[in-house]
């Protein structure tokens, strides 16, 4: 029981790892370099945080100078669970187009019978000017929105402020925490699932009657039966030796 909450454990962080955006940046990839994808990334946190401040910015905030009296009232349980779903909204909207930018600018093998040299020019050409734009465009929003928010917070009352701070540190703990750990846990037990939808319970039950069998002849330990005599479809590799107290297979004959 330990042991398999230790394998399961184990497959949920090395998945998790795989799926973080900030730990998986310590890995190579040769798809797409660690410096773009730390861009990338903090051009998309920012944007989230643009999207929730525009959702503020028109729904929920007030202005510096109106009446304070004037201000719609609301409790701290409706205050949280409106920053929980700006957050998710912001996220998944965000991340759309984002995915979207990462399959686009990703680096791909290409295959080429004969590769002469101008070809070799054209295809790195085509790396650096996509590498330039992928910079150039995720700096340019990663500005916009510090500029954006920053306006917002100077626009709107201290309150106001406090409900998007909320929303941001929201956004945070989904990006970094929630969603790699939902991502790992469906891999691991879609996977495990998979795997025991796949077995077949009828061979793994021949091969314990046999052995059964066999440890009742002997009155001992069963001896090691190799793979390719539990199973009597597969063909035995004439290298291995027989196993004792068995006959040995004819050259060229079928187990």
């Amino acid at each position: 029981f330990l042991w398999d909450n230790f394998v399961f454990l184990s497959f949920l962080w090395d998945n998790f790892v795989s799926g973080h955006p900030w730990l998986c940046l310590r890995y190579f990839s040769v798809i797409l370099p660690a410096g773009q994808q730390a861009l990338l990334l903090t051009a998309r946190v920012l944007c989230m945080f643009m999207a929730s401040a525009a959702w503020y910015q028109t729904h929920e905030s007030s202005a510096v100078d109106d009446d304070l009296l004037c201000a719609p009232s609301s409790t701290p349980a409706s205050v949280v669970l409106a920053a929980l779903v700006v957050s998710a909204i912001s996220n998944a909207v965000v991340s759309i187009p984002f995915a979207l930018a990462v399959l686009y600018f990703a680096r791909d093998f290409v295959y080429r019978d004969t590769w002469t040299d101008q070809d070799i020019e054209a295809q790195l050409q085509i790396e650096k000017n996509k590498s330039m734009l992928l910079v150039f465009g995720s700096t340019v929003l990663a500005m916009f929105s510090v500029v954006f928010c920053t306006s917002f917070l100077a626009n709107v009352r201290a309150d106001d402020g406090m409900k998007w701070l909320l929303c941001a540190c929201l956004t945070l703990i989904q990006v970094s925490l929630v969603v790699p750990l939902i991502r790992g846990l469906f891999v691991v037990v879609t996977a495990m699932l998979s795997v025991r939808h796949q077995s077949d319970p009828a061979l793994r039950r021949k091969a314990r009657d046999r052995l059964m069998r066999q440890r009742t002849e002997v009155g001992a330990e069963p001896p090691r039966t190799p793979v390719h005599e539990l199973l009597p479809l597969a063909t035995p590799p004439a290298s291995l030796p027989p196993t004792p107290g068995r006959q040995a297979p004819a050259p060229g004959a079928a187990a």
